[in-house]
């Protein structure tokens, strides 16, 4: 009897997770998810921490916005300003929540 090369390597994979359980170890699908979920964590931290320069960056810009030498009116004088203010302090404190949330 024979057997085509792809059953054999499911076998021999088979074989090996199996004796891998039995000896309490991880198996190849056990360190490769384990791989993925660090490998996933890390890109949600980078994307976390740089919308959250972009969010510093646009509290900034509404800052040079009302400051006095550009006083744009309408973010100096108007709810506008404070309003976006109060939204982009919200996002940051809701970034910086959510970045100590990431499990370690």
């Amino acid at each position: 009897m024979t057997i085509g090369i792809e059953e054999f390597v499911r076998r021999g994979i088979a074989a090996q997770d199996a004796a891998d359980r039995a000896a309490g170890r991880p198996t190849a699908a056990d360190l490769d998810r384990d791989y993925d979920i660090e490998r996933l964590r890390a890109r949600l931290q980078t994307e976390l921490t740089a919308a959250l320069g972009a969010v510093a960056q646009a509290a900034r810009t509404v800052a040079e916005l009302s400051s006095g030498s550009v006083y744009d009116v309408e973010f100096s004088e108007s709810d506008t300003g404070r309003d976006i203010t109060y939204f982009i302090d919200s996002a940051r404190r809701g970034l910086v929540a959510a970045l100590s949330q990431i499990p370690v």
